[in-house]
């Protein structure tokens, strides 16, 4: 599957709630192929971390992560902790 089939059409929902299951999998140590969230892992409180989300409307969800990770780059200077990449 795409990142463009992950975050358009019927496949989003589907799409979003499989990459959500497979982050709280990996963390919960089973072998799955998430090693987006490993960083996650590593705080003391892992446990009590929240999924959030918002709708993107018009725009793909892949720019409006763009804009949001510019936007925390600008307010602080450093990408958000456990994102390895823009």
């Amino acid at each position: 599957m795409t990142d463009t089939e992950k975050t358009e059409g019927a496949e989003a929902d589907r799409g979003l709630r499989m990459r959500v299951s497979e982050l709280a999998k990996f963390g919960s140590g089973l072998p799955v192929g998430h090693w987006g969230g490993r960083y996650l892992w590593q705080l003391s409180e892992s446990t009590r971390l929240r999924v959030a989300w918002m709708e993107t409307g018009e725009r793909s969800a892949r720019d409006a992560g763009r804009v949001l990770l510019e936007e925390f780059l600008d307010l602080h200077g450093q990408l958000p902790f456990a994102n390895l990449r823009r």
